[in-house]
């Protein structure tokens, strides 16, 4: 079986003192794999089980933690801080992804990661960084929040195009 990891990102995990099992190998595989996604522990755990890697989400959460404190994921934390309800990002060479954007449904608490932000949204980012660097200020990231309510949610009348305007 060959190694899923290139050389240059083992040498980075064993920088970090991260003991190389089977499970850390194909875990970083997936995290680091481009393109670069958001991950949630069941999601990342049953893309481990597919790959028949069978392991426990104590386990898993515990290796997470231990990426993060190297700096090489960083956790994106719900909007609530004592549920687990995290989700995970590999950060290239220690960078964190400057920009992080979801959509959440304030009824039934779904989550959407939006991976592909529009480039304006992007420039802004970057225009705010900017402007923060240029008082001095080392800005690290910024997390996005859109709360509404998913179209399962919705009530009917709510549907796109209505206004909640009846006729005269």
């Amino acid at each position: 079986m060959t190694d899923p990891l290139p050389a240059p990102l083992t040498d980075r995990l064993r920088a970090h003192g991260l003991r190389l099992s089977r499970a850390t190998r194909a875990a970083v595989a997936l995290l680091a794999q481009p393109p670069r996604r958001v991950w949630r522990h069941a999601t990342l755990q049953q893309a481990l089980q597919a790959q028949g890697i069978v392991v426990d989400r104590v386990t898993l959460y515990r290796l997470l933690e231990r990426l993060h404190a190297a700096g090489l994921v960083r956790c994106l934390a719900g909007d609530d801080p004592q549920q687990r309800a995290r989700a995970w990002v590999w950060c290239d060479d220690g960078a964190h992804p400057a920009l992080h954007a979801v959509w959440a449904c304030d009824t039934c608490q779904r989550r959407l990661d939006l991976d592909e932000l529009p480039e304006a949204l992007q420039q802004a980012a970057h225009l705010w960084q900017a402007q923060l660097e240029a008082l001095g200020h080392q800005g690290a990231r910024l997390d996005l929040a859109w709360h509404g309510v998913c179209r399962d949610c919705a009530p009917t009348d709510s549907a796109p195009g209505a206004t909640g305007h009846t006729a005269p």
